[in-house]
């Protein structure tokens, strides 16, 4: 199952990049997208009711891994649409509403504060109760009605998961376009390194850094991380976190430039010739 679904994944990856290459604009792009996104769900879904679960591990990692990320795309889209067809196209209203659209955001992760650290930290003491489908309701999560909720394709955690991965990619969108309002330019032009290496080392760089907790003593977010990393490196950073997710379903080697860091200074520090600042004599 886990093959199909990152196949199925992948090929949603395609389409997405060809909408975004052939269609104009935010809007048109994100509306595109969104319907396309809808059409492999119900693949996805359509898939899982006839094959089922070999067992509960299997069915625990579906909905708490699997089927977030592609109703996480649905939710993100299904935002960007919502907020290109609304914020003005210039002025101080245009500000204003990403303000207002990511104070929003702040509130649904502030409103879900013990759901939202349990998935920041990777818990897993509650998967049972999250993400099995006849599992019973746990006392302090509240399990609101959905509309159109298909109990058979959907938990009380799935969804919410979901919905944390598509927040965080529309937190980060939010604060990349105020900044080029207040900041157009940036200020990356006094930096005089530019990351030459492909753009997902650099992002497997920022979740690495997030993960060692080596800013701030951890109290700072991914965004953070890739905001100031894409700056110092001049180096667009734009949909991280889609980046991340095609890093977490490789088949082979998940952290190949942390590894390959590690092999070169390694490797630097067995040079004999280098003099005592660590450089090449």
């Amino acid at each position: 199952m886990k093959e199909y679904c990152n196949q199925l994944y992948g090929e949603l990856k395609g389409r997405a990049q060809q909408i975004q290459q052939r269609a104009s604009g935010m809007l048109k792009q994100s509306g595109a997208i969104y319907t396309e996104v809808n059409k492999v769900l119900l693949e996805l879904k359509e898939y899982v009711l006839e094959k089922g679960f070999s067992d509960e591990g299997e069915e625990i990692e579906f909905f708490k891994q699997i089927k977030p990320r592609f109703e996480a795309e649905q939710i993100y889209y299904g935002e960007l649409y919502y907020l290109s067809a609304k914020v003005p196209r210039t002025g101080e209203g245009r500000t204003d509403e990403y303000r207002r659209q990511l104070d929003f955001v702040h509130a649904y992760f502030s409103r879900h504060h013990f759901l939202y650290t349990y998935y920041r930290l990777g818990e897993t003491s509650l998967d049972r109760h999250l993400f099995l489908r006849k599992s019973g309701p746990v006392p302090f999560i509240p399990d609101r009605p959905m509309v159109n909720r298909d109990a058979r394709f959907a938990t009380l955690g799935s969804y919410r998961y979901a919905k944390f991965m598509a927040y965080e990619h529309l937190q980060d969108h939010l604060s990349r376009e105020i900044k080029k309002i207040l900041a157009p330019g940036g200020s990356a032009q006094s930096s005089k390194l530019k990351w030459t290496a492909p753009k997902v080392a650099l992002v497997e760089l920022v979740y690495a850094l997030k993960a060692a907790n080596v800013f701030n003593h951890g109290k700072v977010s991914i965004s953070d991380i890739a905001q100031c990393l894409e700056e110092t490196f001049q180096k667009d950073l734009a949909q991280y976190y889609r980046t991340f997710q095609e890093i977490r379903i490789r088949k082979t080697g998940r952290t190949n430039f942390i590894d390959g860091l590690k092999e070169y200074l390694e490797k630097w520090m067995d040079n004999t010739d280098l003099n005592g600042k660590g450089e090449e004599g």
